[in-house]
């Protein structure tokens, strides 16, 4: 089991047991107002909903479109994502989940063996749908280093004068009025 993947899972179950897979919000804008006197707040659906509807967070439906995926890998996957269902949604015993999916009772290891395949596929599911915001955080650092580089370049070449680009400091600030206000007159 990856102990990580197992809090998300769990997050997801939760997160299904309180509103479902629906986007469950107000039927209409008028509604949010009256619901929230005023305007409704802004964010991520999920995070604020009124009384009236609830929907899943982000990290809830990144799982579930892992679980999904997973289901789509043929008989084990299917498999898999049931195994997932029975074990997050719906509060079953080990005993219960294994009966459920049709395995001997006695067979403790061959179900752990199950779940920690179920949570390595999950994370690779979550590696494959975030590579490239995960590169583009590996590559955070060189970047920045590059424009620390850059700056500290410009700023010694505005030291020397030679630098041709504009400068705040290059406008001189305005003006003053010519002639003090005047009160205005009776």
């Amino acid at each position: 089991m990856i102990e990580e993947i197992e809090v998300l899972m769990r997050h997801w179950g939760e997160q299904i047991g309180r509103g479902g897979l629906g986007g469950g919000s107000i039927s209409s804008t008028l509604a949010g107002f009256i619901d929230w006197q005023g305007a409704p707040p802004r964010g991520e659906p999920g995070t604020r909903d009124p009384v009236g509807g609830y929907s899943m967070d982000h990290r809830a439906r990144e799982v579930q479109a892992c679980v999904d995926a997973v289901e789509r890998q043929g008989e084990q996957g299917k498999h898999l994502a049931r195994l997932a269902r029975l074990r997050y949604l719906g509060g079953r015993t080990v005993a219960a989940q294994m009966a459920a999916l049709d395995m001997a009772a006695g067979a403790d290891r061959t179900y752990r063996n199950h779940v920690h395949r179920l949570h390595e596929l999950v994370l690779a599911e979550l590696r494959r749908r975030h590579a490239g915001t995960l590169e583009a955080v590996r590559r955070l650092p060189s970047q920045l280093e590059k424009q620390r580089r850059l700056a500290a370049r410009r700023a010694k070449q505005a030291a020397k004068g030679l630098a041709g680009h504009y400068r705040s400091s290059d406008v001189s600030p305005p003006s003053a009025p010519a002639s003090p206000r005047q009160p205005p007159s009776e």
